[in-house]
């Protein structure tokens, strides 16, 4: 079964969304928990990655399972395999042709700059 997940993390102690060979990552945390339940080698598809320290409030992922389980279970078995900087807010069963990046309609970016110096802060007033 195909499944949406809208996914919520605190980017500060992630390498990014993408899986990082010895570096901690959304994707990587996502992909052992979500192996672990289906007691195989999963593969969580993003709708777009974010950089190192990059938080998200409704990051969308998909992912296919092949053991038989409900959205209500799944997401409290991802939300209890994996660190607490991560929470699966909403998962919900989709046909087989979504795919969280292919079938994203639209992205929604905020910035946000500190009042230190940084070649950002000029970006962020005009």
């Amino acid at each position: 079964m195909n499944f949406k997940l809208t996914i919520q993390y605190d980017g500060t102690d992630f390498h990014g969304w993408q899986i990082q060979n010895s570096q901690r990552s959304v994707q990587g945390e996502l992909t052992s928990a979500l192996s672990l339940i289906d007691n195989r080698e999963v593969i969580v598809h993003g709708s777009g990655r974010t950089d190192a320290g990059v938080h998200a409030e409704g990051q969308v992922a998909s992912v296919v399972m092949a053991r038989d389980i409900s959205a209500a279970k799944l997401r409290a078995a991802v939300n209890a395999n994996i660190g607490k900087d991560v929470r699966v807010l909403e998962v919900d069963p989709v046909g087989d042709d979504f795919h969280a990046r292919y079938s994203a309609l639209e992205k929604t970016y905020a910035y946000q700059c500190s009042g230190d110096f940084s070649v950002l802060v000029a970006l962020c007033a005009s």
